[in-house]
Formats: C-alpha cells, structure tokens, sequence
C-alpha cells in the first residue's frame, strides 16, 4: 500500500480513520498535525461564510464546520453529559456525519442521491451520498433549520 503523507509502498503501517493508510509513527504524526490544522481553520472561520452553490465537497466541509462550532459552543454540563452518553459525538468527524444525516433528510431528494454499494462493500459504506447537482446556500440553510441544527437567529 501506497502512504498518503510520503507516498512509500509498505506492507504494514497504520490505518487511520477517515485519513487513510501511513507507513509510520512518524507519517501518522504528520497525518494528524495537518487534520488538526485543517480542524483549526475550520473553526476560525464563520459558520454562514460558505458558497452560494454547494458541491459534494462544498457540503462535507460545511457540515465538519457545523461540528466544529457546536462542539466549540456546547456548555461544560452539555459536554460531559454527551461524553457519557454518545462519546462518539464528541468527535468532529463523527458529529458532522449525523449533521450530514439529518441535513439530507430535509433537502430536497432532486438534489442528492444515495450511492448503492454492492458485495463486501455494502458491509462498510453505510450513508454514502453524493449530490446531483449545485446545491443553492438557502437550500442548505433551509434543510439544517428544518433539522433544528440551526435557527433563523443563527449568526456565528
């Protein structure tokens, strides 16, 4: 396998969700500097300040930024209550993916579609989307008000 930070093939290393496969400690070090940045970035900017038309790619970053401001702005007693009851969404990765749920719940099923996988596959690909065409900002806004992830006040 080929590593994603320096491109050496290696027959073991270490895979790292949601990155993908490292030959090192070293490569996972560096793996993990750069999603920290990258996480940083996210949750410096402002949560309205994205495109008015939505690529996939567009939609998965927003929905990371979504995370990263509610993790940011939940309350010291609503942390430690989620810690005990759902961990896992304490996770960026992890809470943007129920954001990206709830959000394709209640936008329009004309503007994504569900990606249907086959064989061994369908054991891990659970959730796998794409969108069909550029989805307009005020649908986005529309379907995460609609999801109660935010509210026509929402301005951070």
């Amino acid at each position: 396998m080929k590593c994603k930070i320096c491109n050496a093939d290696a027959e073991n290393g270490l895979l790292i969700l949601g990155e993908g496969f490292v030959c090192s400690e070293d490569c996972a070090q560096i793996s993990q500097a750069r999603h920290e940045k990258y996480l940083n970035e996210l949750d410096s900017e402002e949560l309205l300040d994205m495109p008015d038309q939505f690529e996939t790619k567009d939609f998965e970053r927003w929905c990371l930024k979504c995370a990263m401001n509610w993790l940011r702005n939940l309350s010291a007693k609503d942390r430690k209550f989620l810690g005990k009851s759902n961990p896992m969404l304490l996770l960026p990765g992890q809470l943007a993916l129920y954001f990206k749920e709830q959000i394709l719940q209640n936008l329009h099923p004309a503007y994504h579609s569900e990606i249907n996988h086959h064989g061994h596959d369908r054991l891990f690909s659970r959730g796998t989307y794409c969108l069909r065409q550029p989805v307009p900002k005020a649908k986005i806004i529309e379907a995460a008000q609609k999801a109660d992830l935010l509210t026509s006040e929402t301005t951070y």
